[in-house]
């Protein structure tokens, strides 16, 4: 049950809220500059018009002696439901730009999601650090995390939808008999 107070005036009673597409894609952006940290000349544009369609970001980037672009297409949920579509979106975007590599992003990519997608040559990411990117001398493949850091002290297990606190930065632990408190 939640309070009339906290539905209107937003405390921790309320649910969080699905971050938007254009949250998801700020995030994946970011997560892509770190993944390619030593790449220069970054330009990111967003609503990116595409034969008739309109890709949610096109990323260029200069790393070793090429130039690479990307073209992401942005969903709220990685389901495989949400995700076809998106590969319907990719290969489109694919065939208008044959030198783009076409990834989709969300917020989480189910294990199934990332099966279809690599299955149709295709890349993800994840806010949740899941992500494969195959393309020209790049192969980056990270797998297995369920888990996103909220920010506002809360944790959730994507896979299975349950939000929990996150633990304390002095989380300790017992070793022996003793209370341990790390800092």
């Amino acid at each position: 049950m939640v309070s009339a107070y906290a539905e209107n005036d937003g405390t921790s009673e309320t649910l969080r809220k699905m971050p938007s597409t254009e949250d998801i894609g700020r995030s994946a952006a970011q997560k892509l500059r770190e993944l390619f940290a030593r790449a220069t000349d970054w330009q990111e544009i967003r609503q990116f018009k595409v034969g008739m369609q309109t890709a949610d970001l096109l990323v260029k980037f200069n790393m070793g002696e090429g130039r690479h672009t990307l073209i992401l297409e942005t969903t709220s949920l990685g389901q495989p439901r949400e995700i076809r579509g998106a590969i319907a979106r990719l290969t489109d975007f694919r065939r208008e730009l044959p030198n783009a590599y076409p990834l989709a992003v969300s917020e989480y990519i189910s294990p199934q999601s990332a099966t279809l997608l690599r299955r149709n040559g295709l890349g993800y990411l994840d806010l949740s650090g899941n992500c494969y990117l195959s393309f020209d001398n790049v192969l980056i493949e990270k797998e297995g995390n369920a888990v996103i850091d909220l920010g506002d002290g809360w944790r959730r297990n994507l896979s299975g939808g349950d939000l929990r606190p996150a633990p304390p930065d002095n989380l300790g632990s017992v070793e022996g008999d003793e209370f341990v408190e790390h800092r």
